[in-house]
């Protein structure tokens, strides 16, 4: 019996014909298969594998191998042309503009005209600010925007996006293509394509959605894993992100304290710190199991966190209470403190040596640089107001703060009355050397692990920005 159905297997093997169900969009394209003309889109053959030609006028052709594993089933293939020119809307965000698109004049901003599929070069010009080029990708969006610099700067604009309401933070995957935004009065996060340039997924996180407040997020790579913290809850929410673009929620870790915001992690302890803004206290948290190791209390709204890589000692800023403490790991005393009268700090970053700690104050709008040894302030730079985040680009040598501008009088929680800024530090020298004009609040701000992109986000906008960094940087 197993002999006859061996044999029969190779008879199928030998004289089974394959099915080829295509769908194309348009309809009306001339289709080849195996280099001759096809009519109908129902095709069969015996061989495994065939190449497909679709093209039509106006359109970019597709070339395609396929291989049909299935006897006797059709393999169902969709195809969608892309145009090779579209409609799109331009807009300029801050100021009217000329739009001069690979060196002919459209007009003024805000304009709708067609553009090609592939690369192009934009100038904006006008009487107020400085000629600004542009070099950008257009794959099919239908609307561009960009901000136009008050002053030269060294990158290139890639243009200003919409998200959900009050994008908090935003964080680049590792792999850098991909861009997590924290919403503070959004359902969880969005998550922002740097190939497609748009938005491709909103993760709801259920059934905590209702409550808001999404702080700060943070990957962690060698476990596949995302965590991002919920003030309303006091809740810290891990997903599986083997699969950048659909996260999976695993579980959540309860902090117990109140308005969780900061999360860190340390790989040799294995260990979460995250910060508790109105318990004024941090949660040490054992990563695998989820619970409280201990609570480092007294700090009057703890915010930045950041483990030396050792995981020796911990570094807390305190935005109320305007100092740095340097936190053993072993016994959890403080071994190190920094004080400013009157300060805010609120953001922390090390050099990859591990020597040397900035951080912001957004009270003073000032950076510090930090001898992480001797603990004490090296240097102290003022910066533009109400610093935020910051992060540093290849090899140290450049920092860049977001800055969210002045306060409104009425409430700071409203939109600023002045558009706010990041700021471009010489870490060698400690002197700024660029700006960038954002929206209104600039706040998360992140580059990216292979120091491509720079993004911020702009808070009162609901809108965050993207630049590609030079090779300098």
């Amino acid at each position: 019996m197993k002999k006859i159905l061996f044999f029969f297997g190779l008879f199928l093997l030998f004289s089974c014909s394959y099915e080829y169900v295509l769908n194309i969009t348009p309809a009306d394209a001339v289709v080849k298969i195996n280099g001759s003309l096809v009519s109908s889109l129902r095709y069969k053959t015996n061989q495994k594998t065939i190449s497909i030609e679709i093209t039509k006028n106006e359109y970019l052709p597709i070339n395609e191998v396929l291989e049909n594993s299935n006897f006797f089933i059709a393999k169902k293939i969709n195809y969608v042309l892309q145009a090779i020119s579209y409609p799109v809307t331009i807009s300029i965000v801050n100021t009217p503009s000329e739009i001069i698109m690979d060196s002919v004049n459209l007009g003024r901003s805000p304009l709708v005209t067609e553009l090609s599929h592939g690369p192009h070069e934009m100038i904006l010009k006008n009487s107020v600010y400085p000629p600004q080029t542009i070099h950008f990708n257009f794959n099919k969006q239908e609307e561009l925007i960009f901000r136009h610099q008050e002053k030269p700067i060294a990158m290139n604009h890639l243009g200003v996006f919409p998200c959900d309401t009050w994008p908090k933070q935003v964080i680049f995957t590792p792999d850098s293509r991909y861009i997590y935004i924290t919403l503070l009065e959004g359902f969880g996060f969005q998550i922002f394509d740097t190939q497609k340039m748009r938005i491709i997924n909103y993760i709801r996180i259920e059934p905590y959605a209702k409550y808001r407040n999404f702080v700060e997020g943070i990957f962690i790579e060698e476990k596949k894993t995302f965590l991002c913290s919920q003030m309303a809850t006091s809740r810290v929410f891990e997903f599986d992100v083997r699969d950048y673009e659909n996260p999976k929620l695993l579980r959540e870790i309860k902090t117990k304290g109140s308005w969780s915001k900061v999360i860190e992690y340390n790989r040799v302890l294995n260990q979460l710190a995250v910060s508790n803004w109105l318990s004024n206290d941090v949660s040490i948290i054992d990563y695998d199991s989820g619970e409280i190791i201990t609570k480092l209390s007294k700090i009057p709204a703890p915010r930045g966190l950041i483990y030396r890589d050792d995981g020796k000692y911990l570094f807390v800023l305190s935005f109320d209470g305007g100092f740095i403490e340097k936190y053993d790991t072993h016994t959890w005393k403080v071994v190190g403190r920094v004080y400013k009268p009157v300060a805010a700090m609120r953001h922390g970053v090390l050099t990859k040596n591990q020597k040397r700690l900035w951080v912001t104050n957004m009270t003073h709008s000032e950076v510090y640089e930090i001898d992480t040894d001797k603990f004490e302030i090296l240097k102290s730079l003022s910066v533009f107001d109400k610093t935020n985040t910051i992060d540093l680009g290849k090899n140290d040598l450049y920092a860049f703060v977001s800055c969210r501008g002045p306060n409104n009088e009425i409430d700071y929680t409203l939109p600023s009355p002045e558009s706010g800024k990041v700021m471009i530090i010489d870490t060698l020298s400690s002197k700024i050397i660029g700006e960038i004009r954002g929206g209104n609040q600039p706040t998360g701000l992140d580059v990216s692990p292979d120091n491509r992109f720079l993004c911020f986000s702009n808070f009162q906008d609901n809108s965050i920005e993207l630049y590609e960094l030079p090779e300098s940087f």
